[in-house]
């Protein structure tokens, strides 16, 4: 056995060997998510499934009950035409999840024949369209009963949110408050008809090979609900990860489905899914840096927000502000901006190129890119005060003596808005987001010009 094998708890080893009837020839770890480790084992016979390779996965440090999910909605898929992985075994005490390694390949950002993208893309709307028809008695996750609407399904997801916010106040700021009373406002009423949903769809939760998807994976949100909310999904992931033409992928969705796509929906359940991400970067971040992936984290709060900005001017009609970079308004001789330049350069100079290590490497290019945040913040920042100040001052009739004073007053109008308020308000916001953004632009990389397609 390959010392990767190491990294498995030896009970699980046993377990897995015993329900297989040989011994592991070798296990490799697969990277992915944070919540779960991912194996791929080879095998000295065949397993039950007649293949001489299997899958593992095991809980991960912030593991809420994926593996059991996943098992629960795979069994249940096994009679439908959903492409899937087909469960070995499951371990309750183990939370280890045991099955079918497919074939092919999860990156479809490395797909470069438009054809093979689009037969690969109206490939995962059939089974999408096919998932979708699967009306569980019961919700998935137990003893709790499927929701009654797409409202019903919709608060279900909605007031967890609220719920967190009010528990955690110093993580609401005023963009925070605004989603979350446009979302309270505006929930599905429509008699949709609800589903089973995945509640992650899109690039790098599916394989696919020859055009074809060869199955669909990571069931750890799936839930019932409205089928919207997985069309929304796929918006959201293909800003990291572009499928093509959106649009028509919805066509396509509904031709096989026979649902008619609504999208004003679909803008619903993104705004709602970026905020429940925000949120749950927030909370991360709050307190300690001392969490996985924080500078990552940090760029994709700007990221989703802008996002969701972009969404609610969209559906709401709203023509999106000119974006404005201010002069620097600190002198490039000062101190603060000499140590950046002093940091970046020995980073880059002497630091990276002696790096050998990939996890490493990785975290000194997270580290240069906070350096650059920390010159980009320093040299703009003020700039960017001073016009967050002036667009918090046209939002009211009067002067404020400093931001805090002027970001209570935008709370105050939230809690009491009326429609006529809802533009001023979405180009507020849409000049603040692209503000933050600006700020993140060396953290956001390659996403800084990434919008979504909506």
């Amino acid at each position: 056995m390959n010392p990767d094998s190491l990294l498995i708890p030896t009970e699980v080893v046993s377990w897995v060997e015993q329900i297989v009837g040989c011994p592991i020839k070798s296990v490799a770890r697969v990277t992915g998510g944070l919540s779960r480790k991912a194996y791929s084992i080879e095998l000295t016979c065949a397993n039950q499934l007649g293949s001489m390779s299997a899958f593992l996965m095991l809980q991960g440090p912030i593991d809420n009950g994926g593996n059991r999910r996943d098992s629960q909605v795979l069994m249940l898929l096994e009679s439908e035409r959903v492409m899937t992985p087909r469960v070995i075994a499951y371990n309750r005490e183990l939370e280890a999840l045991l099955m079918e390694k497919l074939e092919g390949q999860a990156q479809f950002s490395m797909v470069v024949d438009a054809s093979t993208r689009r037969l690969v893309s109206e490939d995962l709307m059939l089974n999408l369209a096919r998932l979708h028809a699967v009306m569980p008695d019961r919700d998935i996750a137990g003893d709790q009963a499927a929701p009654a609407s797409a409202r019903e399904a919709a608060v279900n997801i909605l007031q967890p949110i609220i719920d967190s916010c009010r528990a955690n106040p110093a993580l609401v700021d005023p963009f925070c408050e605004f989603c979350l009373a446009w979302l309270w406002n505006n929930l599905p009423s429509c008699d949709a008809e609800l589903g089973l949903v995945h509640g992650d769809i899109g690039p790098g939760n599916f394989l696919f090979q020859n055009g074809k998807v060869t199955g669909i994976v990571d069931w750890e949100l799936a839930h019932i609900g409205d089928p919207m909310e997985d069309l929304a999904r796929l918006y959201i992931r293909s800003m990291s990860v572009p499928m093509g033409n959106l649009a028509t992928m919805m066509e396509v969705y509904q031709a096989f489905s026979g649902t008619i796509v609504d999208r004003n929906r679909i803008a619903y359940y993104i705004v709602l899914t970026l905020l429940k991400s925000i949120m749950l970067i927030r909370q991360a971040l709050h307190g300690s840096a001392d969490t996985v992936e924080a500078p990552q984290k940090y760029m994709y709060e700007a990221f989703l927000m802008r996002a969701a900005v972009d969404v609610l001017l969209s559906v709401n009609d709203v023509q999106p502000p000119p974006e404005v970079e201010p002069e620097p308004a600190v002198a490039p001789d000062s101190e603060k901006l000499i140590a950046c330049d002093m940091l970046i350069y020995e980073i880059r100079k002497h630091l990276q190129p002696g790096v050998k290590d990939s996890w490493a490497s990785e975290r000194l290019d997270w580290a240069l890119r906070l350096a650059e945040f920390l010159k980009r913040s320093e040299s703009l920042g003020p700039g960017f005060k001073a016009q967050e100040l002036r667009d918090l001052e046209s939002l009211a009739p009067r002067p404020f003596e400093n931001l805090e004073q002027a970001q209570e007053h935008v709370l105050e109008l939230i809690r009491e808005w009326q429609a006529e308020d809802l533009p001023q308000l979405l180009v507020y916001f849409s000049r603040q987001v692209n503000r933050i953004c600006c700020l993140r632009k060396d953290l956001l990389g390659n996403l800084f010009n990434n919008r979504i397609q909506f």
